[in-house]
């Protein structure tokens, strides 16, 4: 068995958990709900870098309450790119808007997919894990979400990150557009100074008929990077 099935046969295994019926379920004493979700991308772009070509991207997650854990992870179908984060997040309704922070832990594996460096959160660069305190805030008022990161662990820089992004649903398809910028120099980690604009985009997508307890849809995104002088097309499929 080649290292490409063995990748889609492990993200396969995340996927069928979220068949109809176990996509989300709920236990009605503890109010515990999880479930999984996952797309298909033609080409993984984050906050305007190109990270890897087409990738298969589970999400497991669990919430009780307003607190809600899980696994996200990027599987790239050609070549050795993998990607785990372990995230922890909590929601509260505010009498001006919604807010959301989460601790996000970024762990990137050897490329040959060995997770024996699991362990290794050294600081300085030298680290196999580089952890984010993220922050999200939808005020009632204004149709827009903004954003801010700030590394806390194994980024010499310290970068901190913001953004904003605007959401919009119409009758046949859903509209997004987000900009993101540096907020602080950051030549290690972004290879940005403060201010600079990382990348802008817009995102449009599309539900199909639902399956069961799914909700499969595609989505197209035009993203331009100022930083890598670069407009990257995504093309994605999920539920």
């Amino acid at each position: 068995m080649n290292r490409l099935t063995r990748r889609v046969l492990f993200a396969c295994l995340l996927l069928i958990a979220g068949l109809p019926g176990s996509a989300e379920a709920q236990d009605e004493e503890g109010g515990v709900t999880f479930g999984v979700n996952g797309e298909v991308v033609s080409q993984y772009v984050w906050r305007g870098f190109k990270l890897y070509g087409t990738s298969l991207q589970p999400d497991a997650w669990m919430s009780l309450g307003n607190l809600t854990v899980g696994v996200w992870s990027s599987i790239a179908l050609e070549g050795d790119f993998n990607e785990f984060d372990y995230y922890v997040s909590w929601y509260s309704e505010l009498p001006v808007g919604e807010l959301t922070l989460t601790w996000q832990d970024y762990f990137y594996p050897e490329a040959d997919g060995d997770l024996g460096d699991f362990f290794n959160f050294a600081s300085g660069g030298e680290g196999a894990h580089t952890v984010e305190i993220l922050g999200e805030f939808s005020p009632t008022a204004l149709p827009v979400t903004f954003l801010g990161g700030w590394n806390a662990l194994n980024d010499p820089d310290h970068s901190a990150y913001g953004g904003v992004r605007t959401d919009i649903s119409l009758p046949s398809f859903d509209l997004s557009a987000e900009v993101g910028m540096a907020l602080n120099e950051s030549p290690d980690y972004y290879g940005t100074e403060a201010g600079d604009i990382m990348y802008y985009g817009a995102t449009v997508s599309r539900g199909l008929p639902v399956i069961g307890s799914l909700g499969p849809y595609v989505s197209a995104s035009v993203i331009h990077s100022p930083i890598e002088d670069k407009t990257f097309w995504v093309f994605a499929l999920g539920f």
